[in-house]
């Protein structure tokens, strides 16, 4: 094992070396041409932005709540910008040129107050209650079911810090950048817009002095943004080897210490920790770099402004020339705000754009409708493998060939073999994680590949080395549906004998986490919450490999105490269990060596079997 390389990383069967290179060096090639290719067009959709993934941000917040959200911050902007032209209609009043008593206009100018402050509070309910939580579930969703449909092996072969990373890092910006930026932002764009018109109206000139101020800040945020874009990737990207290699050293840590390779570990984790700084620290020295041309060119405009209306005689009244005068500082202001803001939107948006990619890239298993009635399918659990090649992916090399055995319904069987030998590939061949590329594999009579994965593995029941508990209490972990009483739970908890110990810990509402059971003791919960639903055809893989010779004892009576007539195919470490079967198979690179009964097996001296267990 290689220093900074994950401990789980799945290995493959192979069969002829040069057969192996050849077909691999060819989907290398064209591997690392679609890359390129691939590459090539996201650092160019990178550097321009897409319009899409707002869109795509708009339908996960719901029209309907985006729309309420812009009607609020439309209010609020005419409520804060409408009092300087009423301001202004009321001091022209003394002139004559209105009839409204002073009582009409303070009036009027504290309703619109008190309406400004009533779309402030409503635009900030929309987005807190409506927009963030709608679009951070609607996201979420999508890319836990997304992840959940894809296939096993996929996921296997993905990186934990990227996957943790869309699950964290761009949720976490969908949680609070985005939304933070897009209320400013539009709430900007609606004030200049509004101020626009107010100062046109002050000084006809500067309408031409606004267009030109509109394409030179075009030119500003194209330019920023071309940068700030990938800096945002780059900052995005940069923490997952990070994440990665911490998890990797956590989960390897009795080895780590055992071979010592603290130093090398810590050495590789201080280099990736610079590595992701690069970018979060260039980001904000970009943004500082923004600011400080925003700055010069509001400057710009208040000194043309200033110098028109000095050296120009225009046709605005005294009363809209001030006011406009006077606008120009809140206009300067806002259009920094709004460049700022829009461009740290379009930056922050980039984590929508790389959850939209994960979603629409990452593949899935195959999904259909079964024409076939299942009903209580299996029934009896009958299982036959017949001329079985199966491999990971279509057309890549098999990693079993020509597996042929049937099991009983009913039976027992072991399954046993060398590390490496395709033992596990049994199983996950069997609820459809490899792909069958010839030959069958039938329970009952049916055809496994007529049945959709979900729901092929739901009429399984799986129980892996390491035992699966959920956040939650006892309760959840036991009888996840829901359809147990009470009684009912604490009857299947004493037959696992946890009962008694979790009953002065709270019982079912006790929170299960390492601290409360042990690795034995969450073998057995699951073993109970097996007991509670049970299934016909049963699969286990090294369940008490980890696990004292008592527990492993007591969990070995369980299961042949409560499922005498349900079939049971398992892959087994220890071999002196495997006595137990009713029959085992013995594999060996992918191939069936034997199967028979144990015992049969052990009296044959040129016997697979007996070469293992002796």
């Amino acid at each position: 094992m290689e220093v900074g390389k994950s401990f789980d990383e799945p290995t493959h069967l192979t069969r002829s070396e040069p057969e192996k290179s050849q077909h691999s060096t060819q989907h290398t090639v064209l591997e690392q041409a679609e890359g390129a290719d691939a590459e090539k067009a996201e650092q160019k959709r990178v550097k321009k932005g897409n319009d899409r993934v707002y869109s795509y941000y708009v339908e996960a917040a719901g029209r309907r709540n985006f729309i309420t959200f812009i009607f609020c911050l439309a209010g609020l902007v005419f409520g804060l910008s409408f009092p300087q032209t009423w301001v202004s209609w009321w001091t022209s009043s003394s002139n004559g040129s209105y009839k409204f008593g002073n009582s009409v206009y303070i009036g009027v100018y504290f309703a619109l107050a008190g309406f400004s402050m009533l779309c402030i509070a409503a635009g900030g309910l929309a987005l807190m209650v409506l927009v963030v939580p709608n679009s951070a579930k609607s996201l979420h969703t999508s890319m836990a079911r997304t992840l959940f449909r894809a296939p096993v092996l996929w996921v296997l072969q993905r990186d934990d810090g990227e996957v943790i990373n869309r699950f964290s890092q761009d949720l976490g910006l969908v949680d609070a950048a985005i939304p933070e930026s897009t209320f400013v932002t539009i709430f900007a764009i609606l004030t200049c817009i509004a101020q626009t018109i107010y100062i046109c109206i002050s000084s006809r000139y500067l309408a031409i002095l606004i267009v030109a101020c509109i394409f030179v800040l075009y030119l500003v945020q194209t330019f920023y943004l071309r940068t700030s874009r990938q800096l945002r990737i780059l900052d995005l990207e940069a923490t997952g080897p990070l994440v990665s290699h911490a998890l990797e050293a956590i989960q390897g840590n009795t080895t780590i210490n055992a071979l010592g390779w603290d130093t090398a570990f810590q050495k590789r984790q201080l280099e990736l920790l610079d590595r992701s700084q690069r970018a979060y620290y260039l980001l904000p020295m970009v943004q500082r770099w923004l600011g400080f041309v925003l700055d010069t060119i509001v400057a710009g405009i208040a000194t043309v402004l200033v110098a028109l209306t000095l050296f120009v005689k225009g046709s605005a009244t005294t009363t809209f020339l001030g006011a406009g005068l006077t606008g120009i500082v809140s206009f300067a202001l806002n259009v920094n705000t709004l460049i700022q803001n829009w461009t740290m939107l379009e930056t922050s948006i980039q984590g929508i754009w790389r959850i939209k990619i994960f979603c629409e890239a990452t593949p899935s298993e195959e999904t259909f409708e079964t024409t076939v009635p299942l009903g209580d399918w299996p029934s009896s659990g009958r299982v036959t493998f017949q001329n079985v090649y199966a491999s990971y992916v279509a057309g890549a090399i098999d990693v079993l060939e020509d597996i042929s055995f049937t099991v009983e319904a009913g039976q027992k069987v072991g399954i046993c073999g060398r590390t490496g030998s395709g033992k596990s590939s049994l199983l996950s061949a069997l609820s459809r994680v490899l792909q069958v590329s010839r030959g069958s594999i039938t329970i009952d009579g049916l055809d496994i590949n007529c049945i959709p994965p979900d729901v092929l593995r739901e009429k399984f029941l799986a129980l892996p080395q390491d035992a699966i508990l959920v956040p939650g209490n006892v309760r959840e972990n036991l009888d996840p549906g829901a359809t147990l009483s009470e009684s009912e739970c604490i009857i299947y908890l004493q037959k696992v004998g946890l009962w008694e110990f979790l009953k002065a810990r709270g019982g079912l509402d006790a929170t299960v986490n390492e601290k409360l059971l042990s690795a034995g003791q969450g073998q057995l919960l699951v073993l109970g919450r097996a007991l509670a639903h049970p299934k016909q055809v049963i699969l286990m893989d090294e369940i008490t490999s980890s696990l004292d010779s008592k527990t492993d004892y007591f969990i070995r009576n369980l299961i042949q105490d409560n499922f005498k007539k349900n079939t049971i195919v398992k892959v087994e470490h220890k071999l002196e269990n495997l006595l137990e079967c009713d029959k085992v198979v013995v594999v060996s690179n992918g191939r069936l060596q034997e199967y028979d009964n144990p015992r049969v097996l052990l009296e044959q001296p040129e016997s697979h079997f007996r070469a293992l267990f002796h």
